[in-house]
């Protein structure tokens, strides 16, 4: 227990990182069928069409698993070099919030090129 005491980035990206993973998965493999306003990734272009929406959601899950993979390998970090607590935690907060906001313009951009072509 001591361990985790030592370790908040391990625990936070860890968690983290086990979340977005299972909710990569089931963004990828169970889309919505019907454009919704209640769950899921949505925004005004994801729900321009059913093409989109689709596009949207399984592209979106993608990015989600792969930014899940990117946080569990960073919650081996304090384990590897000398962090202080306080670092820990930025590092984790900042990693978090801008792979949320990454997948919201990586997503968006693929929906960009996909409504140009």
């Amino acid at each position: 227990m001591e361990l985790l005491k030592n370790y908040p980035l391990t625990i936070i990206e860890g968690i983290c990182g086990v979340v977005f993973l299972i909710l990569g998965i089931w963004l990828s493999k169970f889309p919505p069928k019907e454009i919704n306003n209640w769950f899921r990734y949505r925004t005004p272009r994801s729900k321009k069409s059913i093409e989109h929406w689709k596009i949207a959601q399984t592209y979106s899950g993608r990015l989600t698993f792969i930014f899940g993979c990117a946080l569990l390998i960073l919650s081996v970090l304090p384990f590897m070099t000398e962090l202080t607590d306080t670092t820990q935690i930025l590092i984790a907060l900042c990693s978090i919030v801008s792979g949320s906001f990454l997948i919201i313009i990586f997503t968006e951009r693929r929906l960009l090129r996909f409504s140009k072509s």
